[in-house]
């Protein structure tokens, strides 16, 4: 079937690819680009990140049953789902909560037997290759049956360069076909190898910079062709048979296969990458870094981030921070103030303003390298749970944080925490600018934020009286919809704002999905020595 590109990208047929993006094949360490390569900034690797799964097998509403193409409005914010099971086209948001859906079984203009390939023309027209009746059918983004046009044996549609519509058919020897938007037809011509052999294509995709991509099932491999047929380059298969392709905007080719993974390749078609999941029938993706990937499997769709690691490094703004005087060996453990507490001048989120010395009497936290902006320690992973300690009343603990997805809110908590002292807690976007805040009296804090655009945010656990060597406090932050509860559909909608308890014992609420303490600071008599779950040490941000 055609792949489109993202703006109707589907898992099973023609594929454009956009220009080049790398040169050299993925190896497990980073690689250098050559000079030749147009991306201005060279990759050195690409990874995967996991955010949701959405669905189960049924035919409500946000539930799916043999899904067989994808395509992904990004302006309007929409996922176009055809469903051969349900004889429907279901489309979601970007949550992945149903909107809307169309389509009942049946050979009558408007009607769906077998809805086997998704198109979007840009210009408010749906186009749905119908693999059951033969013909392409228009409707509007409402669902509103528009007009039709007969293809024998089509396999899939997709949208090419001038506003024409290729249309792959005759599986056993792959011919395509060209339409105007209206349904004539413009040209055709066959998909034969370098052996002048037909190709018995069933998963294929395009794009409009000019090549296209199809599955050869019987010889395990992949054949580059032109916009007019003529035979370019091909490459095997990585382990098994190809069950879906997709690309992306950017020129990215997604290969999902039914063993071993669902595989990324640059233009020329040499690997930088493989997502965990096999048997993908249908893939959508996004433009950009990191871009969002779309994967149907198993009556599901699942959703993961897409991160290009690349040459050049990226440079953090630095803090202007003097430092205070070396605080005393016998910090006071306690502060006392009332429960309604009214914020003073001399208590707000910034970070506190330091006269600078050039006296070696300087303040060093020797405990953790992490009491600025610039050395936060992190990433911090989305549902984990992390200890440590705050140490002296001068004592500030930053963190950082890497959001993909701006459609679910972030939720920070400090879910437990000395005793006898009082920890407020901060969160700061990219621009390192205050966003949310929680000052409750005691050290169990919780925020809740929307955010407005991806990237870098940054999390600051500071007392605001009391401090311990003994007692830790526990952090948790939870983004991308990582703990969020299905429902009824199996769907997940954005997670309701987790507000723990405040209790005298400090009991946490929530039962954290792993625990994963940061490494304590230089051992003391008085410090306990904490038997951690698993091991994991931050890396501060260069």
């Amino acid at each position: 079937m055609l792949r489109k590109p993202v703006w109707a990208v589907a898992a099973l047929a023609l594929i454009l690819i956009a220009p080049p993006l790398a040169a050299l094949p993925w190896t497990p360490a980073p690689v250098e680009m050559g000079p030749a390569d147009s991306n201005p900034m060279p990759l050195r690797r690409v990874w995967f990140q996991h955010l949701a799964t959405w669905g189960r097998s049924g035919s409500a509403p946000g539930q799916f049953r043999e899904i067989t193409d994808l395509a992904l409005d990004e302006a309007a914010g929409e996922l176009y789902v055809a469903e051969a099971g349900n004889q429907r086209v279901q489309v979601l948001d970007l949550r992945g909560q149903p909107v809307r859906q169309w389509g009942e079984s049946g050979g009558a203009a408007g009607q769906l037997i077998h809805p086997a390939g998704l198109a979007l023309d840009g210009q408010g027209a749906v186009y749905v290759a119908d693999q059951g009746s033969e013909r392409v059918q228009v409707f509007t983004r409402e669902g509103e049956f528009a007009r039709l046009w007969a293809h024998p044996r089509l396999r899939d549609i997709a949208l090419g360069p001038e506003g024409r519509f290729y249309v792959l058919g005759e599986p056993e020897a792959a011919r395509v076909t060209v339409y105007d938007s209206g349904g004539a037809a413009l040209r055709s011509f066959p998909l034969r190898d370098e052996q002048d052999r037909p190709i018995p294509v069933v998963r294929a995709a395009l794009s409009p910079a000019g090549l296209l991509y199809a599955a050869d099932q019987s010889r395990l491999r992949l054949v580059a062709f032109s916009l007019s047929g003529v035979y370019l380059f091909q490459w095997r298969f990585q382990r098994s048979e190809v069950t879906g392709l997709g690309v992306s905007p950017d020129g990215w080719l997604y290969a999902s296969e039914s063993s071993g993974g669902t595989h990324l390749y640059n233009v020329r078609g040499e690997l930088f990458g493989t997502l965990p999941l096999e048997g993908a029938s249908a893939i959508a993706a996004t433009s950009g870094d990191p871009a969002i990937v779309y994967l149907a499997a198993g009556d599901r769709i699942h959703v993961y981030s897409q991160h290009l690691e690349q040459e050049r490094p990226v440079y953090l703004p630095r803090l202007s921070r003097a430092d205070p005087p070396t605080p005393t060996a016998t910090p006071s453990p306690t502060a006392t103030r009332t429960a309604s507490r009214t914020p003073t001048p001399t208590h707000t989120p910034t970070v506190p303003a330091r006269t600078a010395t050039a006296t070696a009497t300087t303040w060093a936290d020797t405990y953790e390298p992490n009491d600025s902006f610039d050395h936060a320690a992190g990433p911090l992973a989305s549902g984990a749970t992390y200890r440590s300690y705050i140490w002296t009343r001068q004592d500030e603990d930053y963190y950082y944080l890497v959001v993909h997805l701006v459609h679910y809110p972030i939720t920070v908590d400090l879910l437990d925490g000395p005793k006898t002292a009082d920890y407020d807690l901060y969160l700061f976007d990219g621009e390192r600018q205050l966003v949310a805040k929680s000052e409750r009296v005691g050290s169990i804090e919780h925020i809740t934020h929307l955010p407005r655009r991806a990237g870098l945010y940054y999390v600051l656990v500071r007392s605001y009286g009391g401090s311990s060597r003994t007692e830790p406090y526990v952090l948790q932050v939870v983004f991308g919809g990582a703990t969020q509860t299905p429902t009824a559909t199996g769907n997940t909608p954005y997670p309701p704002p987790a507000t723990p308890t405040r209790s005298p014992t400090r009991t946490p609420t929530r039962t954290p999905l792993q625990t994963i303490p940061l490494p304590t600071r230089t051992a003391t008599p008085s410090a306990p020595t904490p038997t951690p779950w698993m091991s994991y040490t931050p890396t501060p941000r260069r």
